[in-house]
């Protein structure tokens, strides 16, 4: 059986930085001054919600029974209370003080809302509103740091894929002193190894890697490795029965960006950019018995962005962006089938651009490309033995630029898409009974936060899925959060830790890994958690 396409390329850059307590809670400050704080604590941890003088919004999701809330008002005669509303009703309420103070609160189950009446000296109230769930959906084990590395500008990845035993490996780049290392980690019957060094090659940094694990639990990365030359060489490790192979040289090209994907029948395909003067070219190259073959030429002249996908006998899938002139980029696709590449097929001609295109396919090669228009939409298209369909329903929701898609592929042909929609993320399913989308999803609301982005989602083999992103709540906080669909519906985002930039995969039984970066004043560090489905 195969697994399930899990896929977070080419993110867009979240700059995180000094990383704070985590905020977790939905909260309209109004753009008032009636408080100067108002802070919650929920499991022992501090959670900064609003000052006063913004009007920043975050999710309140919890397990936890209890909370400390503590309040103060900008006029210390000022009256504060709360009130605990469920459908509406008050089911809880009492006195916080004069001018504020803390108290200890219990949080009903389901949903609900905490509110903050504030009434200043004058008569004037103000009301806070903090929306609450108290989460039933499979839990996430508790945030492990697996390495830390001094505080550099480069550092890449992390990426993740996941075996049909919800076994995993991480790969990520790593700046070591004045050079950045690929670095591999596994997790193995819910235990989480030791990282260990892919390659040792000090010439030049070794950046972009990439990751495709089999149902077995074997693996292949790819990675781009600088020479100090005009010509950065690709690179990769294979991952046999528990064992790392050396770095094995597939192009000493100019190669940059690699992606890789590997069927249960041991082939792989990677594909990537090739600078060719001011143009670039798109190439690839197929693992078979263990070795790699002489690279081959997709596209010439001004073709970036490749994206791979395989099948179970190892027919594979490529998709890329190629730049026609200004303003004009089209969507392109190149099929392998029998170990032949069938040559570059126009997949969408726009007036304008069609960019950042990913591809996942079923175990049989049926699959479902997507990608980002320039008038502000998103383009897809099913893959149906052999042929390329237009899907029906609507994808996008219409509200504002659609960008960043990502998309998985389940094994019954269903697909989940992701995507950023101005300040709001979305998702949509198609059903491969049908051939549709369903029609968007909003996941979140993120128009309090500065950013909300690195979109990652995997889905099981009953179509189930999980999505992963990043938002920066407040200056200097970035936060990892995860969002679970289970029969069309999505839960309310449960923080995953502190950092961002992360990926998530998940098995056919519905096992999810998740990892990212957290940052401090002086240091990166890699940080991993993981969740089992519900029995």
């Amino acid at each position: 059986m195969s697994f399930p396409q899990t896929v977070r390329f080419r993110s867009y850059a979240l700059a995180f930085a000094v990383a704070l307590a985590p905020a977790i809670m939905q909260v309209s400050c109004e753009g008032n001054t009636t408080l100067t704080r108002l802070e919650v604590e929920v499991d022992g941890l501090d959670r900064i919600v609003c000052f006063a003088p913004s009007s920043r919004s975050y999710q309140f999701s919890t397990r936890a029974d209890d909370a400390i809330l503590t309040v103060e008002a900008a006029q210390p005669g000022a009256t504060t209370v709360y009130q605990w509303l469920v459908d509406g009703s008050v089911v809880d309420a009492g006195l916080i003080g004069s001018g504020g103070g803390t108290l200890g609160l219990s949080i009903p189950d389901g949903t609900s809302i905490l509110r903050i009446n504030v009434t200043a000296t004058e008569g004037n109230l103000d009301r806070y509103t903090v929306d609450v769930t108290k989460l039933d959906t499979p839990e996430w084990a508790a945030p492990q740091v697996l390495a830390t590395w001094p505080r550099v500008i480069t550092n890449q990845g992390p990426r993740i894929g996941v075996d049909d035993a919800g076994n995993a490996v991480a790969v990520w780049s790593q700046r070591n002193g004045l050079l950045s290392s690929i670095y591999a980690v596994r997790f193995t019957a819910g235990t989480w190894g030791a990282p260990e060094l892919l390659e040792t090659n000090d010439t030049g940094n070794a950046l972009t890697p990439a990751i495709a694990v089999a149902p077995n639990g074997d693996a292949l990365v790819v990675w781009s490795q600088d020479t100090l030359t005009s010509n950065d060489e690709i690179h990769a490790s294979q991952l046999v029965s528990g064992v790392w192979s050396g770095p094995e040289l597939i192009s000493a090209l100019a190669g940059f960006d690699p992606q890789v994907a590997l069927a249960p029948n041991g082939q792989g395909v990677a594909v990537w950019q090739e600078r060719v003067g001011a143009a670039k070219d798109i190439r690839a190259s197929r693992l078979d018995s263990g070795n790699w073959g002489t690279a081959e030429l997709l596209q010439e002249d001004f073709a970036e962005s490749p994206q791979i996908a395989i099948a179970d006998n190892g027919d594979a899938v490529a998709v890329w962006e190629r730049r026609l002139g200004i303003g004009n980029t089209d969507a392109y696709v190149d099929r392998l089938v029998s170990g032949v590449w069938a040559g570059p097929e126009l997949l969408e001609f726009t007036s304008g651009t069609s960019t950042d295109l990913q591809i996942g396919l079923t175990p049989n090669g049926d699959g479902v490309a997507i990608w980002e228009q320039s008038n502000g939409i998103l383009g897809s298209k099913r893959l149906v033995s052999g042929t390329w369909l237009f899907p029906g329903g609507q994808l996008a929701a219409g509200t504002a630029t659609a960008r960043f898609p990502r998309i998985s592929v389940s094994e019954n042909g269903d697909a989940v898409a992701v995507w950023d929609e101005g300040l709001s993320l979305y998702a949509n399913r198609l059903l491969g009974s049908t051939g549709g989308w369903e029609g968007p999803s909003l996941l979140v609301n993120a128009a309090g936060s500065s950013n909300a982005g690195d979109l990652s989602v995997g889905v099981d083999a009953q179509g189930d899925a999980v999505a992963t992103y990043t938002v920066i709540e407040c200056p200097n906080l970035a936060t990892m959060y995860v969002t679970q669909m289970t029969s069309g519906e999505w839960s309310v985002p449960e923080r995953l830790g502190t950092g961002g930039g992360g990926e998530v995969a998940v098995d056919p039984n519905g096992n999810a890994v998740a990892v990212w970066f957290g940052l401090t004043d002086t240091e990166y560090s890699l940080q991993v958690s993981h969740r089992s489905p519900t029995p």
